[in-house]
């Protein structure tokens, strides 16, 4: 998948969050995925995500389709 996150797509996004507990917020998401190591495109993509409380992972990568 092309984006303008580079290697960002919602897989490599979803690897970087595994583990993490639901409901979660916005900056949960970006917490995980930096204590998980996740590249600067990850942060990134995670952070014009809209701050909203997501309820499972598929609302997560809804959210990123919107801004890919």
């Amino acid at each position: 998948m092309a984006n303008g996150y580079g290697q960002a797509d919602a897989a490599t996004i979803k690897k970087y969050l595994r583990g993490i507990e639901f409901p979660c917020s916005k900056d949960e998401l970006i917490q995980k995925a930096q204590e998980e190591g996740a590249e600067d495109a990850v942060i990134e993509a995670l952070s014009e995500m809209p701050d909203e409380i997501f309820e499972s992972p598929a609302d997560i990568v809804q959210s990123i389709g919107k801004i890919t």
